[in-house]
């Protein structure tokens, strides 16, 4: 049996590409809040690389009795502990802090910072419990603050990146590595309307980030966490 990769968001956008990058090396449990018309269409194009081993999950993981059901749905088709974990769940959302309800930057901070909260916490725990394991997040270069009507997209993002280092420490010793990619705008479709008015030299491409991603994942890079 082959190693299980466990990704939030990997039918679409981002997470759908690094899910293609992985197929051929991983087991994938993928998971996603709605979208179920992209979930079948990125289903049935990485089971064309993979023989029964890639399966969908359904779920908000912003909450928490949400998250461990789908854990224990993940923990139902594969039983060993999941070897890699990869938080590419973002939405993006515009808001201002000031102009706007502060229910809105709640919103942000349910969309954007807690799906990896909870699904982490759930994760690290199997990972620890094999001995080991290699998380990825992704934060944002707004994370930085230097961006207007991203509120709370930007605070979720660095908030994320403390998670990360925190993390790190606490699970070095116990075998399991924590990283987090910090790219800049990335250049696929659910981006289209914005991209359309960045200049492409300031865009992260999609080869950008899968070899960001198979970096951290490389065998020799055993030791790089935080």
């Amino acid at each position: 049996m082959r190693p299980l990769c466990v990704i939030s968001g990997g039918t679409s956008g981002i997470g759908f590409e690094i899910s293609k990058s992985l197929v051929s090396k991983y087991d994938l449990a993928l998971i996603y809040r709605s979208n179920d018309e992209k979930a079948f269409i990125a289903l049935g194009e990485l089971e064309k690389f993979s023989a029964g081993g890639v399966k969908t999950f359904k779920g908000d993981l912003s909450v928490i009795d949400e998250t461990e059901r789908l854990s224990k749905e993940i923990e139902d088709w594969r039983s060993a502990a999941p070897s890699v974990l990869v938080n590419a769940t973002t939405l993006g959302q515009m808001s201002f802090f000031s102009l706007e309800p502060v229910e809105a930057f709640h919103k942000s901070l349910n969309d954007e910072l807690y799906p990896t909260v909870n699904l982490t916490h759930c994760m690290v725990k199997k990972m620890m419990a094999g001995g080991h394991g290699k998380i990825i997040n992704f934060s944002s270069v707004a994370a930085e603050g230097s961006s207007v009507a991203i509120a709370g997209y930007s605070v979720a993002k660095s908030a994320i990146e403390t998670l990360t280092k925190v993390l790190a420490r606490e699970v070095f010793k116990r075998g399991v590595r924590v990283n987090c990619i910090r790219p800049a705008l990335i250049s696929v479709s659910r981006n289209k309307n914005v991209v359309e008015r960045v200049d492409k030299d300031l865009l992260a491409q999609v080869s950008d980030i899968i070899g960001a991603v198979e970096y951290l994942l490389n065998e020799n890079t055993t030791t790089v966490s935080g």
